[in-house]
């Protein structure tokens, strides 16, 4: 059996390896021009330059195969490779060497090319473009600038030398970087990181805090390689820092690295041991056992700390007992916490956290809220902590130490009231402060309010309640911010406060029709439309130079084409044509359909019909759902294969497709999937369009589950495809989501599952909502697809289901695909399985004859065989 599952997983070939492509289109001259075998590309802020790596040269095969893995150092917690995010690289690890950059003059076409490049950005403010070389010639490592203001200005070192160059960052006046490097320390067995700022204009780099010359720092610590930045005011540096590596120590009659053969599950365990492995390799765990012993990368934990220039000291802000620290505005003031204490309720329970309020100039903390759930947010000015406790938002003055309810004399919710989840539920959202924190603007569902904070006064609904009149949601949106790609990244925000005297634009979208558009109103009135679609209509993006956005408008039969208009959305203009005429296919069109649940409740579906659609004629009819999916009535998507829903590959084949909405009552999610799926059906058969005899419904994981669970309760459908699905909640219940190592108690009762308890509190209920205690209600043919190594949904849930068919002589299907993930991935598998379910669904809902491999099975061996 073993060798017949190699030579099946053999069969499956591989896809062809393509190389990637860039075409750049001129999008006033409409000229282009094509870049093959790239790895990624930036654009200079101001779109003069292009700046893009070539693909690394292939190596032959018989020179790859002598190259030797660099053994893994042991360290005090597990194994440590090159590039850990907090790690130090060793001896023994390898280099990786940069590859070719080229940057083209957009305007001249002229191209420059620079060899062994790791990394490269462009400035924000300034003409500069910044690279680092990682390269055989240790020599030449470095970072490297060029001023691109300058005609034929060549690139000059900041600093050059043996080493890593890592973390560059801006201050807030964009004139000051600030990176991390081990240059000056490679004699060492572990080079140790350091950090260095340069000034625009000065020839070289300096060295400005030293952890190896500073008694305070921590001796068993050392800088890690990510999170260091400036202070606003430019006086201090923020990094990280982290755990020494331990050596290796060979003991006598030992092989090095040995592997313990066990791994211990402690019932006393804070974290369990699958979510452990998870931390310390820093990857995917296997679905079918936990890996041993410290193997692979490893992100160690690291801890906050602060160097204050003028004052040369060093001072460290977190630890084991307070593990995050969230900066104030104005970097005098933190609010530091740490769940620790309650990871092991976890699983079950929404994260509890001990908020601190945290001194940045001394490290002193002193307790501000223990065992919370709810964050803190900070004001502009760094005056107000903001806080939501459901149902109501709080403003805290740090000066004064008082804390007040601003929400509780509304008749308004202020948290999501859509979400069904038996859990907390979160706020609508903030939109900013005004200011010198005068006051702050808050969402609810529809429309936004401010709030008066320095000063006494009542709140006012800044969008004058149309919001919540029209079924729309409105939300603040600044219309001047302009695209950045490729740039450096630097301290500090990029938005002011909203300045109540001047006209504010709104983001609109309609909650019934699905409208998308833009509103500006001023304080004290009520909104006035700009542009309103039926469409989907994407943020804007203004020029940096000219009073131009930028945006796409989208349905689902129009691609995404890009836009441009001047600022009152006047004189739009269509620039690009991405898919012309949908490149020949019939697409379909969707719309929208009002249906009530069998409980009453008004839902809405989307309904699409092929393009060629004939008035009267009864089409056959697939079913697809997940939760609230009419949201993407103006989502184009193009047809596609594998495990994922393409609605325009069916559409183009004749089909009708069905997206309903479904709400959820807590404790009840199948059967709440059965009141919103079956009169949804029901609906389109009345309207004269569907085939009652020739309806499928399909889904993947949680459509997955809701799909094996209807077809236990209605003979409605002619046949139904279910990926990925959970058959048992029971026995899914005390699983483990190997993807993250975390268990699967939290998907169902607090989660997805919604079944609002534990399996003690309710055993009822996770037997009444598992299609696998009422298998042999199953009258539906049913199809059953699985990846062996899916890390979210465990496999043998659809083999449960499986089984429990085959025993009662039930018309199941299951497609196990192997070493395929939650979603098919590799191409033979997308293919093969696209093929199947058509040939399924043809069968049983266009009559069409059934294939041999659904009449006869298939010998282990052949799964990659179309019969």
């Amino acid at each position: 059996m073993e060798e017949a599952i190699k030579n099946a997983k053999e069969s499956m070939e591989k896809p062809p390896e393509e190389k990637n492509k860039l075409e750049v289109i001129n999008l006033q001259t409409g000229d282009k021009f094509l870049i093959d075998k790239i790895s990624n590309f930036k654009f200079s802020g101001d779109s003069k330059w292009l700046a893009y790596k070539l693909l690394k040269p292939e190596e032959p095969a018989e020179e790859a195969e002598e190259v030797e893995e660099a053994p893994a150092q042991r360290g005090r917690r597990g194994g440590a490779q090159a590039g850990a995010p907090a790690q130090r690289r060793g001896q023994g690890d390898r280099k990786t060497i940069g590859t070719e950059l080229v940057l083209r003059n957009l305007t001249t076409k002229v191209e420059e090319n620079f060899k062994e490049v790791d990394q490269y950005f462009f400035t924000d403010e300034t003409e500069v473009m910044y690279f680092t070389v990682s390269s055989e010639q240790d020599e030449n490592d470095g970072i490297y600038f060029k001023d691109l203001s300058r005609t034929n200005a060549t690139a000059v070192p900041i600093i050059t030398g043996k080493g890593k160059y890592q973390n560059m960052s801006w201050n807030e006046d964009n004139d000051r970087m600030l990176f991390l490097s081990d240059c000056d320390d490679q004699e060492a067995k572990n080079p140790t990181l350091k950090l260095y700022s340069w000034k625009i204009k000065d020839e070289a780099a300096q060295l400005v805090y030293d952890p190896l010359k500073d008694v305070q720092f921590p001796e068993d610590m050392q800088v890690a390689s990510s999170g260091a930045s400036w202070s606003k005011d430019n006086r201090s540096i923020f990094f990280n820092i982290t755990e020494l590596p331990e050596e290796d120590v060979e003991k006598e009659g030992e092989e090095e690295n040995e592997e313990s053969p066990v791994i211990v599950w402690h019932w006393k365990d804070v974290i369990i041991k699958s979510q452990e492995q998870a931390s310390l390799t820093g990857a995917t765990t296997g679905s079918r056992h936990v890996s041993g012993g410290g193997r692979g990368t490893e992100d160690a934990a690291t801890y906050r700390a602060v160097y204050h220039l003028s004052e040369e000291k060093f001072i460290r802000l977190t630890d084991e007992n307070m593990s995050s620290l969230s900066n104030g505005p104005n970097d005098r003031f933190g609010i530091g916490s740490d769940s620790k204490k309650y990871e092991e309720e976890r699983p079950w329970s929404p994260t509890f956290r001990d908020y601190y309020f945290v001194n940045l100039r001394d490290g002193t903390r002193k307790p501000l809220e223990m065992r919370t759930r709810w964050s803190y947010q900070w004001s502009d000015d760094g005056q107000f902590l903001l806080q939501y406790v459901q149902p109501h938002w709080w403003v805290y003055d740090i000066k004064t130490g008082e804390k007040r309810n601003l929400t509780e004399k509304l008749d308004v919710a202020f948290w999501d009231t859509d979400d069904d989840h038996p859990n907390v539920k979160r706020a609508w959202g903030t939109t900013g402060w005004t200011k010198d924190d005068e006051g702050v603007l808050l969402n609810d569902k529809y429309d936004i309010w401010y709030f008066p904070i320095k000063t006494e006064g009542e709140p006012v609904n800044v969008t004058a309640g149309l919001g919540r009149k029209i079924d729309a949601r409105f939300r603040y949106y600044r219309m001047d911010q302009t695209e950045r790609t490729g740039q450096m990244g630097r301290t500090g925000r990029e938005e002011e406060y909203i300045d109540l005297d001047k006209t504010m634009r709104l983001s609109y979208s309609n909650n019934k029709t699905k409208a998308t558009g833009y509103y500006e109103v001023n304080f004290g009135s009520e909104p006035v439309k700009i542009i309103a679609v039926d469409k989907r209509m994407s943020s804007p993006r203004k020029a940096e130079d000219a009073d131009v956005y930028m945006f796409t408008l989208s349905t689902s039969y129009e691609y995404g084409d890009i836009y441009v208009s001047d600022i009152e959305f006047k004189n739009m203009r269509k620039i690009s044509d991405a898919m012309p005429n949908n490149l020949g296919f019939l697409w379909g069109k969707a719309q929208l359909i009002d249906y009530t649940n069998t409980d009453g409740v008004p839902l809405q579906a989307i309904l699409t019909l092929p393009e060629n659609y004939v008035e009267g004629k009864k089409y056959p009819m697939i079913i697809y759902f997940y939760e609230k999916l009419t949201q993407g009535l103006h989502s184009y998507s193009t047809a596609s294969t594998g495990s994922g829903f393409s609605v325009t590959y069916f559409v183009s084949n004749g089909y009708v497709v069905l997206q309903p909405d479904i709400i959820y009552t807590d404790g009840f999610p199948g059967p709440s999937a059965v009141k919103c799926v079956v009169p949804a059906a029901q609906k389109v058969i009345d309207m004269g369009i569907a085939d009652p005899k020739a309806i499928a419904i399909t889904g993947h994981s949680w459509g997955g589950y809701q799909t094996a669970y209807i077809v236990t309760q209605t003979d409605m459908f002619a046949c139904a495809y279910a990926g990925a699905p959970v058959s048992n909640m029971s026995s899914a219940y005390g699983g483990i989501r190997w993807g993250t190592g975390n268990p699967r108690t939290f998907q169902y009762e607090t989660g997805q599952s919604r079944i609002g308890g534990s399996l003690w509190e309710y055993p009822e209920r996770y037997i009444e909502n598992s299609p696998l205690f009422f298998a042999d209600r199953v009258n539906t043919p049913i199809m059953l697809l699985h990846g062996d190594e899916d890390t979210a949904v465990p496999w043998y849930q659809s083999i449960e289901y499986f089984m429990a068919l085959r025993r009662l002589d039930k018309p199941v299907w299951f497609l196990q695909y192997l070493e395929e993930p939650h979603g098919l991935r590799g191409e033979a598998a997308r293919k093969d399985f696209t093929i199947r379910r058509d040939q399924f669904f043809a069968h049983y809902l266009k009559g069409e004859p059934m294939p041999e491999w659904m009449k006869e099975g298939l010998t282990v061996g052949e799964g990659a065989v179309i019969k």
